[in-house]
């Protein structure tokens, strides 16, 4: 994406919301408190979404889907204390990032959020997909995502997802996107895997 990026930092913590609207000095950056406060001002100039998930008055899992459900067009990052859970793979969200956080991930971040908004929305919504897995897995054991029913519905989904995203374009082409837009906290050349299963 050319030019400076329009950031909404939505951070209870005052010092960090000050601290984030330094580091991404060079973009666009406004900052609120609370999730209503997200909601609102989440508009269509809005690129990125950085939100904390545990807010006063509503989280920001509520937030996600509420943004979601108005049709937000923009891409979400979840920025939390918290350690993922499976029912993250539920989430309407892009990527979901722990704290704390250093200022050169939180712009790989942005970055990688800001190049999925110029790829086609199936594919920003396959890549959400892969990211959500790859951080459960990188933080979860096997055994309990085995037992996770919404682990289970999540691969479905990138399964799904694929034969979508196959439909309107080249697994090269998407391979090509990844590198943007996933990298690192996704292996590219997982994302082959799928569409070869698909394709058997």
């Amino acid at each position: 994406m050319a030019g400076p990026v329009s950031i909404l930092v939505v951070e209870d913590d005052p010092d960090l919301r000050s601290l984030f609207r330094v580091w991404l000095a060079d973009d666009d950056v406004k900052t609120v408190e609370s999730g209503e406060l997200a909601v609102q001002s989440a508009d269509e100039t809005v690129d990125v979404v950085l939100l904390d998930r545990d807010l006063p008055g509503i989280d920001g899992k509520v937030v996600a889907r509420r943004l979601q459900a108005e049709g937000f067009q923009g891409t979400v990052a979840m920025v939390t204390g918290r350690d993922p859970e499976p029912a993250v793979a539920t989430f309407p969200i892009d990527e979901y990032v722990t704290k704390p956080i250093e200022r050169a991930e939180l712009r790989a971040v942005v970055d990688r959020l800001s190049a999925r908004r110029e790829v086609p929305e199936s594919v920003r919504t396959l890549f959400g997909l892969l990211t959500r897995r790859a951080r459960l897995e990188s933080t979860l054991d096997t055994r309990r995502l085995a037992d996770s029913d919404e682990f289970e519905a999540l691969t479905g989904r990138i399964d799904d997802q694929w034969a979508t995203v196959r439909k309107e374009t080249t697994v090269s082409a998407v391979s090509t996107m990844a590198e943007a837009c996933l990298s690192p906290v996704v292996d590219c050349g997982r994302t082959l895997e799928t569409p070869a299963r698909v394709q058997q």
